[in-house]
């Protein structure tokens, strides 16, 4: 049975008849929704926005859409879903750098799990990428087969990174830092473990690490959840509050204990004094 949501997307972009594909999350290993689009050759990341409050749909038009989640439709670059599977097949050791294998031969490992990777090969220019991430050997003419170099992965993150970092200024602009050349430093720091958040729902732990000790930066808090790492905060407002504001300044709401049975509306200026409840009716005798 199908099932039709609503997703946002990139102006431009004409996503409908994209394609699922179940691949494996770069960071969990978890089987996850990808979709496919057949006429750009590109592969999108769908990512589901929940909150806390009641459950909502959508009224478009004359159509009436049960399911109210925001969903958006974003490109992803496939060297993300690429990058735990070249890892897993280089076998490396401590003596051994690992092996150089077919694309064809790293892809099969990985089909039992997820039927759909091997379609990663039609996205465009996913192959020539490999470069990023790749040593690449010649076994026969136009055959090729791929190891990974942790330096040339390192590389292609801090890119992304880099990238991020003179993106976000335009989404958050700094306001609590001066022209202080020590603020500036801090506020290039800020960005850096922003951006490197980001991408590490993209990233197993120890690339996550890896990229954080590549900047000089620590784990500023322990991952609570594999699913959702792209917030410093709880989900849960009053949580939140509770572990960032002092005891004085903060009032959670708490229930009011009831302090005897509820009386219908209809009877709330009624005097009620010697009424018998209903209950009272099948009591026994004394």
């Amino acid at each position: 049975m199908s099932k039709t949501f609503v997703a946002f997307t990139q102006a431009g972009n004409d996503l409908r008849e994209v394609q699922k594909l179940n691949l494996p999350c770069p960071r969990t290993g978890d089987l996850t929704t990808c979709l496919y689009d057949d006429s750009s050759k590109r592969l999108y990341d769908l990512q589901t926005v929940k909150g806390p409050g009641r459950k909502c749909c959508w009224l478009i038009n004359d159509a009436f859409i049960q399911d109210g989640t925001i969903h958006y439709i974003t490109p992803m670059d496939p060297l993300y879903i690429a990058l735990p599977i070249l890892e897993r097949g280089r076998n490396s050791s401590n003596e051994s750098e690992g092996r150089f294998r077919m694309l064809d031969d790293l892809l099969s490992n990985e089909n039992e799990q997820a039927s759909d990777i091997g379609r990663l090969e039609k996205v465009d220019q996913f192959v020539a990428q490999l470069d990023h991430l790749c040593e690449k050997k010649e076994i026969a003419k136009d055959m090729y087969a791929y190891r990974l170099d942790d330096k040339k992965a390192l590389a292609w993150l801090q890119k992304k990174v880099e990238h991020l970092v003179q993106r976000l200024p335009q989404i958050a602009p700094p306001s609590t830092f001066t022209d202080d050349p020590k603020d500036k430093e801090e506020l290039d720091k800020c960005y850096k473990q922003e951006a490197i958040y980001l991408l590490a729902k993209y990233l197993s732990h120890s690339w996550f690490l890896k990229l954080l000790d590549s900047y000089g930066l620590e784990q500023i808090k322990d991952e609570a959840d594999k699913s959702e790492i792209s917030s410093y905060f709880d989900n849960d407002p009053q949580v939140y509050m509770r572990s960032n504001m002092s005891k004085e300044n903060v009032e959670i709401p708490t229930k009011k204990a009831k302090t005897g049975p509820a009386v219908p509306r209809s009877l709330a200026k009624v005097n009620t004094k010697g009424m018998r409840t209903l209950a009272s009716m099948w009591g026994g005798k004394k």
